[in-house]
């Protein structure tokens, strides 16, 4: 589920889903700027309108594949003193979905039982390493323990995001 974070003029920041959108195109609009993003595979491209100056990670760009925390600063070619800057986030949430194997793939199992995981069956794949584990009421899995087997990812439900711009 990946986020923009975006201030305006070193404003509060505002959280942006981009999980669910129905287009492939989405623009921005704001008071200060234009700009395009695009999907790109399961990623995103930034594309900037001519009016902007912007730059990424510090250095100038008009097109921009983003990566997790890429920070992007705009400023309207007409207005130098106004500034937009956004923070990309590429963290998802653990979330219980129907298990989707993917194509080709042959016989998937929990990472922590290490029995088969069905197709269709309640399923979190852990949103940092992608290991598989069962989440339902006769198989727990993935809340079983505090953290997921392959990696450090904590198994607690989550809500809210771990990382937010104000832990720069």
């Amino acid at each position: 589920m990946p986020f923009l974070w975006i201030s305006k003029n070193g404003g509060n920041w505002s959280e942006f889903s981009l999980d669910g959108m129905n287009r492939d195109q989405l623009e921005l609009t704001t008071d200060i700027e234009r700009m395009r993003l695009q999907r790109c595979g399961e990623g995103w491209v930034v594309l900037f309108s001519p009016e902007i100056l912007a730059s990424a990670n510090g250095l100038p760009c008009e097109l921009r594949l983003l990566a997790d925390r890429d920070e992007i600063v705009c400023w309207p070619i007409a207005e130098r003193e106004s500034h937009f800057r956004m923070i990309y986030s590429a963290e998802r949430l653990a979330t219980i979905r129907p298990f989707q194997r993917a194509q080709g793939a042959g016989v998937v199992f929990c990472a922590r039982c290490r029995q088969p995981v069905a197709e269709g069956e309640p399923a979190v794949v852990c949103p940092r390493c992608g290991a598989p584990y069962h989440s339902s009421a006769d198989w727990p899995c993935w809340t079983h323990g505090p953290q997921c087997n392959c990696c450090n990812q904590s198994t607690a439900p989550a809500t809210d995001l771990s990382w937010t711009p104000e832990d720069l």
